[in-house]
């Protein structure tokens, strides 16, 4: 496993330090799969939170009806 996971300069310098075609590979396909687990992480945050805000709603709503 390469370390050439950084941000895009950081990527593109080491990628061209890359000798074989094979560890240019690897080292691309390792930067695009961290990208993709990055973005769904992100996305299970987002959805996380929703729901949080959703669950909040609702028992504010149910404490209100109760109250009448």
């Amino acid at each position: 496993m390469h370390s050439c996971i950084h941000p895009h300069t950081s990527v593109l310098r080491r990628y061209s330090a890359l000798k074989s075609l094979g560890e240019k590979k690897q080292c691309f396909n390792e930067y695009i799969q961290q990208k993709r687990n990055e973005e769904k992480e992100e996305e299970r945050r987002k959805f996380k939170l929703v729901g949080a805000s959703l669950h909040s709603t609702y028992a504010s709503v149910c404490a209100c009806v109760l109250e009448a």
